[in-house]
């Protein structure tokens, strides 16, 4: 430990190659190179990025943890950005751990494991009364282990700090203030202009107080893209940009990309991408830009452009397959067999088996044309044929068409459809069906969505036996959307159906919850998960059962996709469904597995 006087005396020496400003305050006794704590296994403070990252974290392995905890970042997680910041500090790289933790924009208070590591990058930066502060908070909350060390940091610091600080320690803070701003790092530049601040508000003559900057245009960019305020912040970015600042024209950029304003928000980014520091990054977001516009051969262009960012890589090559099969005009072609453990829903209490069991094969092609990209006029078409092994009479073939609007794109949108289908059933006419949809998302934050949807579909079955069921079928749902850190997402909605059948006793209302979870295993691999309960009651007695239904629906589906090729991937489902009636003879209960593979191409 230094000696006070000692630690006072170095705090106020220059050196001789330090130039006018000064020299640099000493550091002191450096911490001890212990493992320290690991970031959480889960629960509210760990993150949601990629769940390898915490794993390699632990392993000490933060390189690797490093590049997952960034790709996180750059998708959208806040709570990435600072389990980035303890890898670099773990890495010996203060400064950009510094600023990492700064952009954060959160002061003590926090997340004591992350206070503690942004308390690591400020003594790694020589930021000791920053340093000191978080500890002091750390020490305020944290368990034994994590205090325990905390006290000890700020027993070394408290010599350091102890007494008036020297002018020359003060000058060297406020030069370093303008070397990270001259930089672009607004955030580790805020940071040694506090320090300069705080330091000589400790001094009687104040020095540097009146010195250190003011929040300049950039600095204050970030605090409101921070605060989610884009549109002041894309303000607040152009007055930066017009002062010289190149970093800004690429923030300005992505905040104009998250606001739906593409034209300008590509304007910005081209300009971002003529320096060489910002070039895969404008890529990156300039290829969303043209995705989102539906212009899949530029979108693939620029976003293998970004993927030799280290950083964005994967993600990048995986968005550009993915433009590929997106375009203004798409057409999607999947084949698939399947079995069916119940085709004909046999009750299952049927003494005659637990139903009849039959496999499929079929294939489906969806084309649809949006002359002027994801946001504007698009017309859709459906073509289904599927033909069972053994019971010709359930042999499917059926069409659609639809032509609407959708005003808006990603989770801010309005959408409004038209349309009509068409099914044959072995060779026979059997459903014919006008309808009308709208639907509605907005954004609640920068990782939850509200959407809403409803549909009307005039059922007109052409069958005598099926007869009775036609009518007016309504559907309604609102569901909560939540973005996983950029690996999925996860949907809980409320559904109600309303069945306005001919037949009052085959009229019906059913209402009940639905969940999804949709994941990235890699960028390759998806999964999906969905699951549905619902209570379906009906209008009238039905004189041939003596009853009046009572229904409940248990749904349970998952799928696996793999892409093999840009345009093609191979799909394996099952879904499992229950129904539980009052009427024991319509209880039943059936899997079926299945496998796919698509086509998918977009042309421009």
């Amino acid at each position: 430990m230094l000696a006070p006087a000692v630690a006072v005396a170095l705090l106020g020496l220059s050196l001789a190659s330090g130039g006018p400003g000064g020299g640099p305050p000493p550091r002191p006794p450096r911490p001890p190179r212990r493992r320290g704590p690991s970031p959480p296994r889960g629960g509210p403070g760990a993150p949601p990025p990629a769940r390898a990252a915490p794993r390699l974290f632990r392993e000490s392995r933060y390189e690797e943890a490093l590049v997952e905890f960034r790709t996180a970042e750059r998708l959208g997680s806040e709570a990435a950005r600072g389990y980035a910041g303890a890898a670099l500090v773990k890495l010996g790289r203060p400064g950009e751990a510094l600023e990492a933790f700064e952009s954060r924009g959160e002061g003590p208070g926090g997340d004591a494991l992350l206070d503690y590591y942004h308390a690591l990058a400020c003594y790694g930066a020589r930021l000791y009364a920053r340093a000191d502060r978080l500890l002091a908070s750390v020490e305020a909350r944290a368990g034994p282990p994590l205090r325990e060390q905390a006290t000890r940091l700020r027993g070394e610091l408290a010599a350091v700090l102890a007494g008036e600080p020297p002018r020359d320690a003060i000058a060297w803070y406020l030069a370093r203030c303008e070397e990270q701003a001259r930089r672009g790092r607004a955030s580790s530049a805020r940071a040694y202009c506090e320090e300069a601040r705080a330091l000589g508000e400790r001094r009687a003559d104040r020095y540097g107080v009146a010195t250190a900057a003011p929040e300049g245009p950039f600095e204050r960019g970030l605090r409101l893209m921070r605060a989610g305020d884009r549109r002041a912040a894309v303000a607040a970015f152009a007055e930066a940009r017009g002062d010289g600042d190149e970093a800004a024209a690429l923030l300005e950029g992505i905040c104009l990309y998250e606001l739906g304003e593409d034209a300008r928000a590509d304007e910005a980014l081209a300009l971002a991408e003529r320096t060489a520091e910002h070039r895969e990054a404008a890529e990156f977001y300039r290829g969303l830009v043209a995705r989102r516009a539906g212009r899949a051969d530029d979108a693939a262009r620029l976003l293998e452009r970004a993927s030799t960012d280290p950083e964005l890589g994967a993600t990048a090559l995986g968005l550009a397959r993915l433009a590929r099969r997106g375009g203004r005009l798409g057409l999607s072609i999947f084949a698939e067999s399947g079995w069916d453990s119940n085709v004909d829903l046999a009750p299952d209490a049927s003494r005659a088996g637990s139903g009849t069991s039959d496999g499929d094969t079929g294939i489906t092609a969806v084309g649809r044309w949006s002359p002027l990209g994801e946001s504007g006029p698009f017309l859709r078409a459906t073509a289904q044929l599927r033909d069972q092994v053994r019971y010709d009479a359930l042999d499917l073939r059926g069409g659609g068409a639809a032509a609407g609007w959708q005003a808006g794109r990603g989770a801010r949108y309005l959408l409004a459809e038209v349309g009509y289908d068409r099914q044959d059933l072995g060779g026979a006419p059997y459903l014919s069906a006008p309808r009308a949809l709208g639907a509605a998302r907005v954004p609640l934050s920068a990782e939850a969505t509200l959407g809403a949807t409803y549909l009307a579909r005039w059922e007109s079955f052409h069958t005598e036996v099926s007869a009775p069921y036609g009518g007016l079928r309504q559907l309604g749902e609102v569901d909560l959307t939540v973005l996983l850190g950029g690996r999925g997402t996860a949907t809980l909605a409320w559904r109600g159906v309303r069945d306005g059948a001919i037949d009052p006793a085959l009229a019906s209302f059913e209402q009940g919850p639905r969940a999804g979870l949709r994941l990235e295993l890699g960028p390759r691999a998806r999964a999906g998960l969905d699951a549905s309960c619902s209570w379906r009651t009906y209008d009238a007695l039905d004189p041939g059962l003596r009853a009046v239904r009572a229904d409940t629906a248990l749904a349970l589906g998952a799928t696996l996709e793999l892409d093999l090729a840009d345009r093609w991937s191979l799909r394996l489902g099952v879904a499992g469904r229950k129904e539980i009636s009052n009427v024991p003879e319509l209880t039943w209960t059936k899997i079926a597995p299945s496998l796919g593979i698509a086509y998918t191409v977009g042309l421009r």
